[in-house]
Order: structure tokens, then C-alpha cells, then sequence
């Protein structure tokens, strides 16, 4: 039999399958909800039905991101709840904050500390990697520190984005007015407009090969993230309207861009002497485990002067991509089992891996 770890996030849905027995993953992968203008609950549903189906688990383990995919979270995260339960036969779970399984009916009850439960399904799998330091996690839409002590999780506080554990400041969706009040432009720093540029603009100008490979971790075409169409989009944000894209003008969104680029590096360096503070870690003796699919992109050289490992050389291509499915899947692997399971005792499928 096979157990479904799945990741609602704001814009795929990412599983996990793995069987029991052999403790190898069988199946990965990622659903886009942002390709269709319909409402999430019901593109998601849809999409855990599809994917139940077709793995036939003997249980569920569902985290989420709620709190960044809907506008009354508590409420839509009670009514995916109850849908699931409708629409699924199987023992459908989810993680506390101690990374241990719960029943979808008894969280249904307490869905406010569930909206951002996808930050369990990720720090169950960092006390598999770390006994003592924290793993970070750059994704689409939000950047999260989680810190491990003594190989469990150990938040500064449950609020994680009041307590500065956590940023909605993702590598591809973050609207850079949200972030930044000013930027350069001819010489000048100039106040941000609305509706421009998006963190993924930034890298499509400076890097557009590793936006390429970011973009296919999720299957997206990266032709449809022109560089023309960046640079339009950075000079709406500069309030700047443009006719056509001179050499000047791709100078000054290169500029912008390395000026946005530097910042974030300071942001992500900033959350983390934040948390080592509050935790009194030792930045000469605390590792970082680095994850996903910002990890090259950004967490990587923000954290040169860091111990940073990277999470691909504990956790194979595709499962670290899908790390808060990965962890949760694992967590039913483990707490079902009444066993304690190593990283590495965990193999990936042949066809699983080609696939992806």
C-alpha cells in the first residue's frame, strides 16, 4: 500500500507517494492552480481527487498554505476539510506544530493553526536532516526559516511571519512595490508603482537560465517569460512608461534589477541573524540546510559567509523540490508505522525519477 503526502501551496499542488513496504517513492509531482481562473477550493479538490486516484493510498497526509491562497483562510481551509472528507474514502491526516499526524476532523475544528501547516510537512523533514541548526526554504511566494534543536522543531513562535521566522517573499511571485518602497532609475531613486515587476522579473534579467531551471522544476514553459516583458514590467513599477526597449533602457533594468538583487541578499541574511539571535546560534558552528526552489537562485549566495548545505545531497531530485510533501508523506511513513525511518532508507522509483 502506498501513502499521499500532499502540499496545497499558493500555486501548485505538489504530492509525494510513497509505498510502505519498500519505502520507495513511486510517484511525484506538482499540479499548477494558477493556470485556471477558478476557485482554488474546487481546482484543488479536483486535483487531490485526480491524484488519489490514481496512487490508491491507504492514507493522506494533506499540509497546506491557506494562509497565502485564500482571503478568509480559517473559513476555506474548514470547508476543503470537509470536502476532502466528502469526496475521499481513506484516513486523510495533517501535521500540528509538533510534527505529529492529526485527523482531518479533529483540525477541522482548530483549522487556525492549520492555514500554514505546509511549514510542518518541511521541518518534519529537517529533523531528518539536522540535529541542531535550521533548514530555509525559499519557494514561489514566501521564504521560511526552521529552526531544529536537538533533531526537533523549534519555532520562536507559532505566528512565524510576525515573529520574522518567515517572509511572503517568494522567488517568483512577490510584487517588488511589497518589498521595496524605492529603486535607481537615471541616477535617481524613485517611489514604486503598483501591478509591475515581480521577484521573477528580476532573475529573468540577471539570470535567465536559472529562472529557466526553476520554472521547469514546476513544468512551466519558460517562453512564457520573455525578457522584453520584464523589462516592461520593471518600468511600470519605476512609473516610467516605455515605447520601445533601447540599449539605455535594458542598462537601467539591469541596474534596477542588481539594486533589487542585493537587497533581497540582505533580507534573507537578515532573517537569519534574527533567528540564530533569538536561538543564540553560533554562526561558526550552525548549519543551514538550504531547500527550495530559490536555494541557487538566492539562499545559496546570500549565505556564502554561512555553513550552508545543500538540501540535494541528503534529498534526491524531484523529492527536495517537494519537500513540504516529501515530509509529510514521510510523517505518515513513520507515525502509521510506529518506526523511525532514515533519509536515505527512502529510495526513489526509477520511473518516478525520470518522469520528473
Amino acid at each position: 500500500m502506498n501513502v499521499l503526502g500532499l502540499d496545497v501551496g499558493s500555486a501548485n499542488v505538489k504530492y509525494v507517494a510513497i509505498d510502505q513496504e519498500k519505502r520507495e517513492v513511486i510517484d511525484s509531482g506538482c499540479i499548477p492552480l494558477w493556470t485556471q481562473k477558478i476557485s482554488v477550493l474546487k481546482k484543488t479538490v479536483g486535483a487531490v481527487k485526480y491524484i488519489t486516484k490514481s496512487m490508491d493510498p491507504a492514507s493522506i497526509n494533506v499540509v497546506t498554505s491557506f494562509e497565502v491562497v485564500e482571503k478568509k483562510p480559517v473559513h476555506a481551509l474548514e470547508a476543503f476539510y470537509e470536502t476532502l472528507s466528502n469526496e475521499i474514502d481513506v484516513p486523510l491526516y495533517t501535521l500540528t506544530k509538533e510534527c505529529t499526524l492529526t485527523d482531518i476532523a479533529t483540525a477541522q475544528t482548530h483549522a487556525e493553526e492549520f492555514v500554514t501547516s505546509a511549514l510542518h510537512g518541511a521541518a518534519y523533514a529537517g529533523t531528518h536532516i539536522l540535529d541542531n541548526g535550521i533548514v530555509m526554504t525559499m519557494n514561489s511566494a514566501s521564504t521560511i526559516v526552521l529552526p531544529i534543536i536537538q533533531r526537533r522543531y523549534h519555532p520562536i513562535n507559532d505566528h512565524k511571519f510576525s515573529s520574522g521566522e518567515a517572509r511572503w517573499l517568494g522567488v517568483l511571485f512577490t510584487p517588488l512595490e511589497k518589498v521595496f518602497e524605492t529603486a535607481p532609475l537615471n541616477g535617481r531613486m524613485t517611489k514604486l508603482a503598483p501591478y509591475g515587476a515581480h521577484t521573477g522579473d528580476i532573475f529573468n534579467i540577471l539570470n535567465s537560465s536559472g529562472l529557466e531551471k526553476v520554472l521547469s522544476l514546476y513544468g512551466v514553459d519558460k517562453a512564457l517569460y520573455s525578457q522584453e516583458d520584464s523589462v516592461y514590467k520593471i518600468f511600470h513599477t519605476l512609473a516610467y512608461p516605455l515605447r520601445d526597449i533601447t540599449e539605455d533602457i535594458q542598462t537601467q533594468a539591469k541596474l534596477f534589477s542588481l539594486y533589487v538583487y542585493h537587497n533581497l541578499e540582505n533580507i534573507i541574511r537578515e532573517m537569519v541573524i534574527h533567528v540564530f539571535s533569538a536561538l543564540n546560534f553560533d554562526p561558526d558552528t550552525t548549519p543551514i540546510a538550504a531547500c527550495g526552489i530559490g536555494k541557487d537562485l538566492l539562499l545559496k549566495p546570500a549565505l556564502r559567509q554561512f555553513i550552508v548545505h545543500d538540501i540535494e545531497a541528503v534529498i534526491p531530485f524531484p523529492l527536495w523540490t517537494y519537500i513540504e510533501a516529501f515530509g509529510s508523506a514521510l510523517a505518515l511513513l513513520e507515525q502509521t508505522g510506529d518506526t523511525h525511518i532514515t533519509i536515505t532508507e527512502v529510495t526513489t522509483h526509477d520511473e518516478c525519477a525520470a518522469k520528473n
